[in-house]
């Protein structure tokens, strides 16, 4: 699966913004140096920050402590309708990632 070509095109002020934001996050440092050695699953494209899973090969994008509430929020309590903590994180991880991503959910 490929990253869709509108959440990386580098014109986007948009983008240069969620750049900057995964770039100056303290909790991706670990992901940005394996992605800089290929591994985990990591890698940068047009400067953003992807994990592709290794089960099904997706690729999700991983998110900035600072957007997490509002996904956490919306996929909890607007778009999940209280589903349970599994299957918001499943609902989670269709798009975006982050490290702490479980905990948080829980």
């Amino acid at each position: 699966m490929s990253v869709p070509d509108d959440l990386v095109h580098p014109q986007s002020s948009r983008v240069a913004k969620l750049v900057s934001e995964q770039k100056t996050d303290e909790s991706l440092i670990g992901a940005f140096d394996m992605a800089c050695v290929n591994k985990g699953g990591y890698f940068l494209k047009n400067n953003l920050l992807f994990h592709r899973t290794t089960l099904l090969g997706d690729v999700v994008a991983q998110l900035p402590l600072n957007r997490r509430a509002e996904i956490l929020d919306l996929a909890h309590s607007r778009v999940g309708c209280h589903i349970g903590v599994r299957r918001t994180k499943e609902r989670i991880a269709m798009t975006f990632t982050w490290p702490t991503l479980i905990n948080d959910v829980i």
